[in-house]
């Protein structure tokens, strides 16, 4: 929420000044540098989030099958 904020404030300030030429081009840039950050920031935290909910239903598929053999028949 911050940083999207904070974001606001770069591309307001910019359209903000005098009109220039290239006032149109710095707000693209500040725009596509905002979306290559989020990208990132996002990456970040999915990746994590993927690894380790494909982890849990490995050890809970896995956990259930053994639990499924040992009542088929007698385990230690």
């Amino acid at each position: 929420m911050f940083w999207g904020a904070s974001h606001m404030r770069k591309t307001q300030a910019i359209l903000a000044q005098a009109r220039r030429t290239a006032t149109v081009a710095d707000y693209e840039k500040a725009t596509q540098k905002f979306n290559a950050e989020a990208r990132k920031v996002w990456m970040m935290f999915l990746i994590p989030s993927v690894i380790t909910g494909v982890l849990a239903a490995i050890m809970l598929v896995g956990f259930f099958s053994k639990e499924l053999v040992c009542t088929a028949r007698v385990c230690n």
